[in-house]
C-alpha cells in the first residue's frame, strides 16, 4: 500500500498540535521500519561493518545531548 506522502513536509515542530493525519502518516511509516531494519544489520554483518556501526550507535545520545545544549559544529575544524 502506498503511502500518501503529502504529510510529509508538513510542519513536524510541535508534537503537542499534530494533526490525525499527520499521526496516521507517523504510523503507517513505521510499519516498514523492523523489514528495514533487519535488512540494514544483515547488510552490515555481511560487509564486515556491523561492529563499527554498533559503535556509532553509541554516540547518538551523546549527540543528541550537544545539540540540546546548543553545541552546533563542535566537531568541525
Amino acid at each position: 500500500m502506498p503511502l500518501d506522502k503529502q504529510a510529509q513536509s508538513s510542519d513536524w515542530g510541535r508534537p503537542d498540535a499534530l494533526r490525525p493525519e499527520q499521526l496516521a502518516y507517523a504510523a503507517n511509516d513505521v510499519i516498514y521500519l523492523p523489514q528495514i531494519a533487519e535488512q540494514l544489520t544483515a547488510m552490515l554483518q555481511r560487509e564486515g561493518r556491523w561492529e563499527l556501526a554498533q559503535q556509532c550507535f553509541q554516540c547518538v545520545p551523546t549527540m543528541v545531548s550537544l545539540d540540546l545544549l546548543n553545541y552546533q559544529g563542535i566537531f568541525e575544524h
